[in-house]
Parts: C-alpha cells; structure tokens; sequence
C-alpha cells in the first residue's frame, strides 16, 4: 500500500514539475507572439501618421516650456481655465472636421460643399487657438514673454539642426 501511494506520489510530483515549466514557456511564447502582433498592429495602424503625432510633442514642448517660466499659481490657474474653455469650445468643430476626414478617406472624395466646411472649419479652429494663444501671452509677465520667446529660438534652432542632420543622411 506504501509502496503504492509513493509510487503515485512520485508520479504526479514528476508529471507536475515537468508539465508546469512547459506550460509557461507557452505562455510566454503566446504573449510573445501576442506583443510582435501588437506591434505590428501599431506599426500599421500609425503608418503614415507620424506629422500627426508631431503635433502632438508640439503640446507636450509647449507644456514644458511653460514649466521653465516659472508660473505663479494663479498663472497656472489661468492658463488651465483658458485650455479648458478652448477644448470646450472648439469640441464640436474638431468633431465635424474629425467626422468629415474620416468619410473623406473612406469614401475617397468629398462634395464641394463638405469640402468648403472642412475649409471653413480648418479656419474656424486656427482662429479659435490663435486667440486663446493671445489670451495665455496675456497671462505672462513681461519677463516671461521674453523667457519665452528666447526658448521658442532655441526649439527652431534644434529642429532646422536636426533637419539639416536628416538631410546629410539621405
């Protein structure tokens, strides 16, 4: 009877110790495979896009410039109030203009009316940012104003660097 519960025992010790390392490096495997199809996913899924993805980093430098000013907490304040109520404005324009790109690209063109929208909306947007673009200068001191146009050269002198770099290597 011992012999026979250690034999079993030893059995379903051996087939556990063996079948639970396989069993990971499937899974580990799967989610390998798993990662590689997400990437390639991502890489098709952003292919082409990367000026749209560049804006984007402009948001993210502008932000970081804004911490290198050294705002007060009111400035801070006023500054987030003044993004807000432009997102919160401009939500319904960005969503036409979003809507009419994408049947754009399905549909392959777009009638002359739907393309003069898209054109009146485009203007409608850049208008709406340059006036909130003057309402945050407002909120910087003159000293900053200054700060910031200092920093505004130095990113343009980086990017027609790193433009004058691409150029040499191709």
């Amino acid at each position: 009877m011992k012999s026979r519960l250690l034999k079993a025992g030893l059995t379903l010790g051996f087939a556990a110790a063996f079948t639970v390392p396989m069993f990971a490096q499937q899974t580990s495997s799967s989610a390998q495979d798993g990662n590689a199809a997400l990437q390639t996913q991502g890489q098709e899924r952003f292919k082409g896009k990367g000026r749209r993805h560049h804006r984007r980093g402009n948001r993210h430098m502008m932000m970081g410039a804004m911490q290198k000013l050294n705002l007060s907490d009111a400035q801070r304040t006023q500054m987030r109030a003044i993004a807000e109520r432009n997102a919160g404005s401009t939500k319904a324009l960005r969503e036409e203009l979003r809507n009419l790109r994408v049947q754009s690209k399905q549909g392959g063109t777009l009638t002359s009316e739907q393309q003069a929208r898209l054109e009146t909306l485009r203007t409608e947007l850049r208008s709406a940012k340059k006036s909130s673009h003057a309402e945050m200068l407002n909120v910087l001191t003159p000293e900053q104003r200054t700060q910031l146009e200092a920093l505004k050269a130095e990113a343009k002198a980086r990017r027609q660097q790193r433009q004058g770099d691409n150029q040499g290597n191709n």
